[in-house]
């Protein structure tokens, strides 16, 4: 399984190579893609942070 952060780094990445060929007009639609696409992945951290911290306590118990 591919960590989060390699992906989230995998899609910005293949988003800036597309923004470099786009116009000036696309880009600004590209980098909010790229915002919105960071965010989602933010929120998956959070949520893999929360079933970690879920299954340490269920291990304390």
């Amino acid at each position: 399984m591919y960590s989060l952060t390699k992906i989230k780094h995998q899609a910005s990445v293949s988003l800036t190579r597309q923004v470099a060929l786009l116009g000036h007009q696309e880009r600004k639609t590209a980098a909010r893609r790229l915002c919105n696409r960071s965010r989602m992945a933010a929120i998956y951290v959070k949520l893999d942070d929360h079933r970690l911290i879920s299954s340490k306590e269920s291990v304390k118990k």
